[in-house]
C-alpha cells in the first residue's frame, strides 16, 4: 500500500510546489503592476498584434473574447449545474461556486493593483477573462477526465480547453483591452487557484449520490397549531396596522419615482390613457397600468397627491402577503402559510416598496399570483388555472413590460425538469401563449401608432441593451447578493441554513419535497434572470421576496409544528458574524471617503428610535437562537416577526425623514412658485425635473449641461458655479439647499445664443479629495489584511476543536501568514512571507506539534500589526508614526496575551 499511495503523495506535493511558484510569480507581476509599470515586452506585444490587425481576424477575435464573458460563461454554469445535478453529482454548483471564487479574486485583486488598461480606462490587472475561463474549463475538464478515465472524448476536449483559453488571451490582447502582463498574471492566478481547488475539493467535485427508496417525509398536520388565539385573525389585523405605518409620507425625489404620477396627473387632466404623455413626449417605455390605477385612487381628489401616488402599491404589496399565506397553506400547511406572510409583510423589500409609486409592487403582485396558478395547474391540469397563471403573467407585464415574463420561464424550467415524471402539456403552452398575445396586443399596437419612432429604441435601448450584461467584475457577484440581503432583511440572517434545509429535502419524495422544488424553481429563474443584468437595482429583486418567504415559512413550521431539528446558527457565530460584518462596512466607508460624523448625526437625532431599532434586533435574534435551539420555534417566531416589525419601521423610518429633510422637492416647489411670474415657463439644469413637475402640476424643462436654446422663464439650477452667463441675463431670485447642495433659482432673459453654462470644480478641493481618498485606500487594506489573518486563524481553532485533517490546519495558518505579509504592500515582503508559510507547513509536516492556544495566537497576530505599519511607513519612504488604531490593537493583543498566561498560572 505503501508503494501505490507514494506517486499521488508526490504528485500531490509537487502540484502544490507549482501553485506556490504560480502565486509567487502573480505577485511579482502585481507588484510590478501596482505602480503603474509597463513592461518592454507588453509594448512589443501590442505593436506585434497591431501589425496583425486586419477586418478578417476582427471577428474570430471578438467571438474569443465572448467566450470569455459573462454573457457565456454564466449560462454555461447554469447549464453545467443543471446537467451535473441530472447525473445526481452530490455538489452540482461546486464548479459554479469556484467560478465565482475566482471571479471575486480577480476582482479584489484589480481593485487593490489599480493599473488601467491600454485605453487607460477601467481596472487591467490581471485579465479576469482568462482567470475565469481557466478555472471553469479546467474543473470541468478535470470531472470530464474523471468520469472518461482519459478516452479520446476527454483527450479532445483538453485540446479544445487550451485552444480556447489561449485564443481568449489573444483576443483580450488583440481588442487592445490588456497587457500581455495582464494576461500572464491572469494565467498564473488562474492556474494557482484551479490547483488549490483540486487539491482540496478533487474529490467532492467528482461524488455521486446514489439512488434510494428512502421513504417520503411526513408532512405535517394540518391542524396543529402554535398561535393559539385566532391566528388567522391576528394576521389580518398585523398587517393592516403594518401597512398604514408611513403611507404617504416620502417625498417623491427621484425621477423614477415621480414618472407614474405625472402620468396620472396628465390622464386626470384629459390626456390619452393608452399612451399616457410623460413631461410632454408620448411615455411607450412602460405599460400604462399603474398610471391607471393611480389616476383611478386620485379621482375623487382630483389630483394626485403623495398619498394618493402609492395606494397601488399598498394594495399591491397587501394582494402580495395574502396570496404568500394562500400558497404557504396549499402547498404545505396553515401554520406555513400564517409563517409566510408574516415573514413577507415584515421584510423590509415589501416594506418599502410598498410605499414608492413604481410599478415593481405591483409586479411582484401578480407574479406571485401566477404562481399560485401555477401550483393549481401542477395538481390538476384539466381546470381553469391556466387562464389565471396566464392572465396573472399578461398583467405583470401590464405592469412593468417584458419581466413580467418571469413566472413563465420559471413554469417552463420546472415542468422540463419534472418532464419524466409529468409530461409538460399541462403548462398548456399553445393557448397559453394566443391568451397572452390577445391580452397584450392592444398596448402594443397602440405605442407603435401612435409613437412609432420611439418603439423601435423602447424595443433595442430600454429592454435589450439597458439589461445586457457587460463586463464581467466582482460586482456582478456582490451587488445581486447585497440586494438580496437587503430586501429579505432581517430574515436573510437564517435565510442562508433554510435553504441547506430545502437542498436536502429537495432529494426527498412526497407532496412537501415537490412543493420545495417549486418555489425553490422560482427563486433560482428569478434570481437567475435578474442577477446577470447589467443594471442593478434593490426593486428589481423584490419578486424574490414571496418564494424566499415560503420557503423560510416552511422551514419555522416545520421546526415549530413537527419539532423537526433544523440547522442551528450558534450564537456565538452570530456574534463573529455581526463583527464582521461592523469591520466590513468600516473598512467600506473608509476606503470610499465616508464621513462617519453625519451617521452619528443622524443617530443623535432620533436617539429613541435609534435604541429601538437595537432592541428590536437583540430581540430579534435571541428568540430566533433560543427558540430553533431549545425546539421551541412556535413560540419564538410570533417573538420575532414582532421584533422585524419594529426594526423594519425603525430603519426605514430613520432613513425617510433623513431623506426627506435632504430632498425636500416640495419646498422646493412651493419656493419656485412664489417668485415665478404669470404664466412664466419653468426649466430645470443640474436636477430631476419630474419631482418639480409633479408638485408644480405642470411641464418642466430640462436643460442640457450647455443650455442652447433656452427660453425666457424660471431656471432652476442645482449650482451657482453652472450659472456662468456667456451672453444671457440670468436674475437671480432665490437661493435653497437640496441634498445638501445649493440651489438657485432665478429668471432667465430671452437671449438668441441660448444660455452656456458650464461647471468649474476647484481643483485644490479634488487634489485634496483624492489624497484622503488614498490615504483611506491604504488604510482599509490594512485592516483588510488583519481581518483575513484573524479570519484565518478563527478557521484553525474550528478545524483543531474538531479534527480536521492537518492539510486545513496549515492551510489556515498559511493563510494567516500570506495575509500579514501582504499588510506592507512591498513584493520582497510578500514573497518572503509566501517562503515562511511555505516553511512553517513543512516543518509543522515533519514535526506536529501541539496547537497554541488561539487567545495566545490572537494577541500575537494584533501585537504584530504595529511593527509591521511602521516597516510600511519606513519601506513608503514616511516619518515613522504609530498609528492609533494598530496601537490600540497592539495594546488589546498584549492584554490577550498577559490574560491568557494569568490564566494559565491560576489553573
Amino acid at each position: 500500500m505503501t508503494r501505490i499511495q507514494r506517486p499521488d503523495r508526490a504528485r500531490r506535493v509537487a502540484a502544490g510546489l507549482t501553485a506556490i511558484l504560480l502565486a509567487v510569480a502573480f505577485a511579482i507581476l502585481a507588484h510590478n503592476a501596482a505602480d503603474r509599470t509597463v513592461f518592454d515586452v507588453d509594448r512589443t506585444a501590442q505593436a506585434t498584434l497591431r501589425a496583425w490587425r486586419s477586418p478578417a481576424l476582427d471577428g474570430p477575435m471578438r467571438a474569443f473574447s465572448t467566450l470569455g464573458s459573462g454573457t457565456v460563461l454564466v449560462p454555461c454554469n447554469i447549464a453545467l449545474a443543471m446537467v451535473l445535478w441530472r447525473r445526481r453529482y452530490r455538489y452540482p454548483v461546486l464548479i459554479s461556486a469556484l467560478t465565482l471564487g475566482a471571479v471575486a479574486l480577480e476582482g479584489l485583486s484589480k481593485w487593490l493593483v489599480n493599473r488601467p488598461r491600454p485605453k487607460a480606462v477601467g481596472y487591467g490587472f490581471p485579465s479576469g477573462h482568462v482567470i475565469a475561463t481557466i478555472v471553469c474549463f479546467g474543473l470541468v475538464l478535470y470531472v470530464l477526465w474523471r468520469a472518461r478515465r482519459g478516452d479520446a472524448l476527454a483527450r479532445i476536449a483538453t485540446g479544445a480547453g487550451i485552444v480556447a483559453v489561449l485564443g481568449i488571451g489573444l483576443s483580450r490582447m488583440y481588442l487592445n483591452s490588456h497587457w500581455l502582463s495582464d494576461v500572464l498574471g491572469g494565467i498564473a492566478a488562474g492556474l494557482a487557484f484551479l490547483i488549490v481547488s483540486l487539491l482540496q475539493l478533487g474529490t467532492w467535485l467528482c461524488a455521486r449520490t446514489e439512488e434510494t427508496d428512502a421513504p417520503a417525509p411526513a408532512r405535517a398536520p394540518v391542524h396543529a397549531r402554535r398561535w393559539r388565539v385566532a391566528p388567522e385573525w391576528l394576521l389580518v389585523a398585523g398587517v393592516a396596522m403594518l401597512s398604514l405605518v408611513d403611507v404617504g409620507t416620502r417625498i417623491i425625489a427621484t425621477n423614477d419615482e415621480a414618472r407614474f404620477p405625472v402620468m396620472a396627473q396628465h390622464l386626470l387632466s384629459g390626456g390619452d390613457w393608452l399612451v399616457p404623455s410623460l413631461n410632454g413626449s408620448a411615455y411607450v417605455n412602460k405599460p400604462p397600468l399603474l398610471a391607471w390605477c393611480i389616476a383611478a385612487a386620485s379621482w375623487r381628489v382630483g389630483r394626485v397627491t403623495d398619498l394618493t401616488a402609492v395606494v397601488p402599491s399598498v394594495l399591491a404589496g397587501l394582494l402580495t402577503v395574502f396570496v404568500v399565506y394562500r400558497l404557504g397553506r396549499e402547498l404545505w400547511n396553515p401554520a406555513t402559510g400564517r409563517y409566510a406572510a408574516a415573514i413577507a409583510a415584515t421584510s423590509q423589500g415589501l416594506f418599502l416598496h410598498a410605499r414608492l409609486a413604481m410599478p415593481d409592487m405591483m409586479l411582484t403582485a401578480f407574479v406571485t399570483l401566477s404562481f399560485w396558478a401555477l401550483a393549481r395547474m401542477r395538481r390538476r391540469a384539466d381546470g381553469l388555472a391556466w387562464v389565471g397563471f396566464y392572465a396573472a403573467v399578461a398583467a405583470a407585464c401590464w405592469a412593468k413590460g417584458p419581466p413580467g415574463l418571469m413566472p413563465l420561464g420559471a413554469a417552463i424550467v420546472y415542468a422540463a425538469a419534472r418532464r419524466h415524471a409529468q409530461p409538460m402539456g399541462w403548462l398548456s403552452l399553445g393557448r397559453g401563449a394566443l391568451l397572452l398575445t390577445v391580452l397584450l396586443a392592444p398596448w402594443g399596437m397602440a405605442a407603435a401608432s401612435q409613437a412609432a419612432g420611439t418603439v423601435h429604441d423602447t424595443l433595442i435601448v430600454d429592454y435589450v441593451l439597458w439589461y445586457v450584461p457587460r463586463q464581467p467584475s466582482i460586482l456582478m457577484l456582490v451587488t445581486p447578493l447585497q440586494h438580496v440581503a437587503s430586501v429579505v432583511f432581517p430574515w436573510v440572517w437564517v435565510a442562508p441554513f433554510m435553504l441547506v434545509d430545502a437542498w436536502r429535502v429537495r432529494r426527498g419524495r412526497g407532496a412537501e419535497r415537490d412543493a420545495v422544488v417549486l418555489v425553490l424553481v422560482w427563486a433560482v429563474v428569478v434570481f437567475a434572470m435578474v442577477c446577470v443584468s447589467q443594471q442593478q437595482r434593490l426593486r428589481y429583486y423584490l419578486p424574490l421576496v414571496p418564494p424566499l418567504s415560503l420557503l423560510l415559512g416552511w422551514w419555522l413550521a416545520a421546526a415549530a409544528v413537527q419539532r423537526r431539528a433544523v440547522t442551528v446558527w450558534p450564537l456565538r457565530f452570530s456574534a463573529a458574524l455581526a463583527a464582521t460584518a461592523a469591520a466590513v462596512a468600516v473598512v467600506w466607508s473608509a476606503s470610499h471617503g465616508h464621513d462617519w460624523r453625519e451617521a452619528w448625526d443622524v443617530v443623535a437625532a432620533s436617539a429613541w428610535q435609534s435604541a429601538s431599532i437595537v432592541v428590536a434586533g437583540l430581540a430579534f435574534v435571541t428568540a430566533m437562537e433560543l427558540g430553533l435551539r431549545q425546539r421551541h420555534a412556535g413560540r419564538a417566531v410570533p417573538v420575532a416577526v414582532v421584533a422585524a416589525a419594529v426594526l423594519v419601521i425603525g430603519v426605514n423610518h430613520v432613513e425617510q425623514a433623513r431623506r426627506n429633510a435632504d430632498q425636500n422637492y416640495a419646498a422646493l416647489t412651493r419656493l419656485t412658485a412664489a417668485v415665478r411670474g404669470p404664466h412664466e415657463p419653468v426649466a430645470a439644469l443640474g436636477i430631476p425635473t419630474l419631482p418639480i413637475a409633479f408638485y408644480l402640476g405642470e411641464r418642466v424643462a430640462e436643460l442640457s449641461p450647455a443650455g442652447h436654446g433656452a427660453q425666457a422663464g424660471l431656471l432652476v439650477v442645482a449650482d451657482a458655479r453652472l450659472l456662468a452667463r456667456e451672453g444671457a441675463d440670468v436674475a437671480v431670485a432665490a437661493t435653497t439647499t437640496l441634498a445638501r447642495r445649493p440651489v438657485v433659482i432665478g429668471h432667465l432673459a430671452a437671449s438668441p445664443a441660448g444660455v452656456a453654462m458650464r461647471s468649474v470644480p476647484p481643483a485644490s478641493a479634488d487634489r485634496a479629495g483624492d489624497g484622503d481618498s488614498a490615504a483611506s485606500r491604504h488604510i482599509a487594506l490594512e485592516v483588510l489584511c488583519v481581518m483575513v489573518a484573524l479570519a484565518a486563524l478563527v478557521g484553525r481553532t474550528v478545524a483543531v476543536r474538531h479534527g480536521a485533517g492537518t492539510g486545513v490546519v496549515f492551510a489556515m495558518e498559511a493563510t494567516s501568514i500570506v495575509a500579514l505579509a501582504s499588510f506592507p504592500a512591498h513584493a520582497l515582503i510578500f514573497v518572503g512571507g509566501v517562503l515562511a508559510a511555505a516553511a512553517r507547513g513543512y516543518v509543522r509536516w515533519r514535526r506536529p506539534a501541539s496547537p497554541a492556544a488561539p487567545q495566545l495566537l490572537a494577541g500575537a497576530l494584533l501585537v504584530l500589526a504595529l511593527p509591521l505599519d511602521v516597516l510600511d511607513d519606513i519601506l513608503r519612504g514616511e516619518s515613522v508614526k504609530a498609528d492609533p488604531i494598530w496601537t490600540i490593537a497592539a495594546l488589546i493583543g498584549v492584554a490577550l496575551i498577559t490574560w491568557h498566561r494569568l490564566y494559565r498560572a491560576s489553573a
